[in-house]
């Protein structure tokens, strides 16, 4: 029956320098000629400890200390390798093209959040809306004060004005138009003018106040009183084009990198599930640095069901009651669920990394809300 023995060692006079590196220590002694094997190392002050699950032989005895009598010892002990061991790098190494993205675990870094739209709402879709710029609405004649814009669903089924008005999104006050795709406005607001002077849209939540309303899912825009007779009205905003416009993009500003580790999935309990949830990360083609980004192999994500949603998540939230009142809360009851990325996607903005998430089909959810969260942390490269 086996006998557990230890063998004591002193950890000035018998380790180089003093020092050990259990785990080092461990893996040297298992990848010795030592047949027995190691229970565990204790290292108390400077008494060392190795536990073997029984006594060492001769030849392991003098494999592990040389059998010296005094100190220091020989053998493994003598020639332990007590460096500290390297940091942590996880890496995620994309088949095609062969591209390594190192991503060490950094501290005091910057907190990122980033808000998506709501995939049951087009009138969030920005990040993909397409610019229009000083439209001919129309001409005032004293009494209309209904004007209907280019797009919307009141003209184009499938369309809607964006809407950045009314809260529908997060931090929606900071968020600017992108410079390549979205170039030349330096905000998401629709901006109305009577013969060239911007109009005021009344405050959102207030009943009185300002020039006119807007229905962003119709593109109708309507006046308190009508604008006077060939007064021009022209009007700027951005649009969610029909069967597009979905994609959402998540990337790092230059010249940074961004770390997700972790996101979260928010629905109210009557959504509807209309299409396949899609993300995959994008990169600069390195044959064509200046033409469209290509999808990387391997890291593409689709979700068909909603058990597709609840197998990527780590756990959810209890469900939040609805409430905050008809103009700003919610109808419906709201279930949140959670991912924590194990192996967290860095994105550089030296290669034109980026994130994107978007429906399929670009079918709006039914429903309520629909959105997700990311979180994660910016730093230099």
């Amino acid at each position: 029956m086996p006998t557990p023995t230890t063998y004591t060692y002193s950890l000035s006079q018998d380790f180089p320098q003093g020092k050990i590196n259990p785990d080092k220590l461990t893996t040297e002694i298992k990848n010795s000629s030592i047949v027995t094997a190691l229970d565990h190392i204790d290292v108390n002050v400077d008494v060392v400890d190795l536990l073997f699950k029984d006594v060492l032989s001769a030849a392991d005895k003098t494999t592990l200390d040389a059998d010296a009598a005094g100190h220091p010892k020989g053998g493994l002990i003598q020639a332990h390798d007590n460096t500290p061991n390297p940091a942590v790098i996880q890496e995620v190494v994309f088949p095609t093209p062969q591209y390594t993205i190192r991503k060490p675990v950094p501290l005091g870094t910057i907190r990122n959040y980033s808000f998506c739209p709501n995939f049951a709402d087009k009138t969030t879709w920005y990040a993909d809306a397409l610019r229009v710029t000083d439209e001919a609405v129309g001409a005032g004649d004293g009494a209309n004060t209904v004007f209907q814009l280019a797009h919307g669903n009141g003209s184009v089924a499938g369309e809607a004005i964006l809407d950045m008005a009314h809260g529908k999104v997060t931090d929606e006050d900071t968020l600017a138009p992108h410079p390549v795709r979205q170039p030349g406005g330096g905000s998401y607001l629709l901006i109305v003018k009577l013969a060239g002077v911007a109009a005021v849209e009344r405050v959102f939540g207030e009943t009185s106040g300002g020039d006119y309303t807007a229905d962003y899912a119709t593109g109708v825009i309507t006046f308190f009183a009508a604008p006077g007779n060939g007064v021009a009205v022209t009007a700027s905003y951005f649009y969610s084009p029909a069967n597009a416009g979905s994609t959402y993009f998540i990337a790092p500003a230059s010249p940074n990198k961004l770390t997700i580790d972790t996101a979260e999935a928010a629905f109210t309990q009557d959504w509807q599930m209309n299409d396949n949830i899609v993300s995959a990360v994008f990169m600069i083609n390195p044959g064509n640095p200046g033409g469209p980004k290509i999808e990387i192999p391997g890291t593409r994500a689709k979700l068909k069901r909603f058990t597709d949603v609840v197998n990527y998540t780590r756990g959810s939230f209890p469900t939040l009651k609805a409430g905050g009142g008809g103009v700003r809360g919610l109808a419906h009851d709201l279930d949140q669920l959670r991912w924590e990325f194990g192996d967290p996607i860095q994105l550089k903005s030296s290669w034109g990394l980026e994130l994107r998430l978007w429906l399929e089909h670009h079918r709006p959810f039914g429903g309520e809300l629909c959105n997700v969260t990311y979180y994660g942390f910016e730093e230099a490269e």
